[in-house]
């Protein structure tokens, strides 16, 4: 179906959608090294370009249920139910990959 063409092992940290002047406050005068992490990333998704990204989020992680979200389109508007106060109103709008969705499913 395709190739695999980067990975990447990133860490969570909900306060890198905050403001520059907020995480920066917050750092004791210091912005989190995690943001020029997060741009190097960025750089080498935009230079190879690819058409789907996987993710595989360890947040909560459950034995008992998987889920491998399969619509042709996401689009909305986000907001976090566990941090409301700073992840809020993040518009989204992005093509799904129904046929990975299916091929993950069944190998599943």
């Amino acid at each position: 179906m395709g190739q695999i063409v980067g990975a990447a092992i990133v860490s969570h940290h909900p306060g890198l959608v905050q403001p520059k002047e907020i995480r920066v406050q917050r750092g004791n005068g210091r912005d989190s090294d995690l943001v020029e992490g997060f741009e190097r990333v960025r750089a080498k998704i935009d230079e190879v370009k690819p058409d789907t990204f996987v993710l595989f989020d360890t947040h909560w992680l459950t034995t008992s249920l998987h889920l491998v979200a399969g619509a042709a389109h996401y689009k909305g508007t986000y907001t976090s139910d566990e941090l409301p106060f700073s992840m809020t109103r993040f518009p989204y709008d992005h093509a799904g990959a129904p046929a990975l969705a299916a091929e993950v499913e069944k190998v599943a």
